[in-house]
């Protein structure tokens, strides 16, 4: 509807998770679907490997880390809604480069090799790592 693109054969991605409207007050269902935080996802390897698997991981190991924090640091809603979104921006970084391999490889990906490549990009790039930064980003 934004970009003109079509969505069939896409699912769309929420960079911060419908589930976790309940996380603080502030974080409303139209802050959550407002237009800049979707991305388009292409059904199939991409979508099983990046979006339902890897991406799931980034945000419990998120989840986890805010859980044990949050009353620690005394974090205000304002504070955990940004590391929210730091944190979104780091999961947009593994899509980004996720959809250049998918289209470097072309017609040869598959399940296996973006298996391999996304391993190697969080290894290079750990999530624990990013989330302590989203938090600590956000309590600056």
């Amino acid at each position: 509807m934004f970009t003109g693109e079509t969505s069939k054969g896409k699912v769309i991605h929420h960079m911060i998770e419908q589930q976790k409207t309940g996380f603080v007050s502030s974080m409303t269902e139209t802050f959550i679907n407002n237009a800049r935080r979707l991305k388009g996802v292409p059904q199939g390897i991409i979508n099983d490997v990046v979006h339902l698997s890897k991406i799931r991981n980034m945000w419990d190991t998120m989840y986890r880390l805010l859980d044990l924090n949050k009353d620690i640091l005394q974090m205000t809603d304002k504070q955990i809604v940004n590391s929210f979104i730091n944190f979104a921006s780091y999961t947009d970084e593994f899509f980004e480069a996720s959809f250049r391999y998918t289209d470097e490889m072309g017609e040869g990906l598959t399940k296996e090799g973006l298996q391999e490549f996304t391993d190697q990009w969080l290894h290079n790039n750990p999530m624990d790592l990013a989330a302590e930064s989203a938090v600590e980003n956000a309590i600056k």
